[in-house]
């Protein structure tokens, strides 16, 4: 495995918990309008996925970025859009 790799699959673990954590602290921030749960959900899995990159780096990390990446992208897409319609 290169290091660039293992750097790039370092800093998206990184990244996740940053943007897991402003995310649940925007679902409480939210919580008395209609769809905060989203949010929260959306906070929850992407500190999962974060979890799950740093539970298998450096050996495994690289093969499963792309997958955690685009479950990441796919749940925030459907938190913006719950919490677009619950208006």
């Amino acid at each position: 495995m290169e290091p660039p790799e293992l750097a790039v699959a370092l800093m998206l673990a990184w990244m996740f918990i940053v943007k897991g954590a402003f995310t649940l602290f925007g679902a409480f921030q939210l919580r008395p309008r209609q769809g905060w749960g989203w949010w929260l959900f959306d906070g929850i899995v992407t500190l999962l996925l974060a979890l799950l990159i740093f539970s298998g780096w450096p050996q495994d990390s690289v093969r499963i970025v792309a997958l955690l990446v685009g479950i990441s992208l796919s749940i925030s897409g459907a938190n913006r859009l719950a919490l677009a319609f619950a208006r």
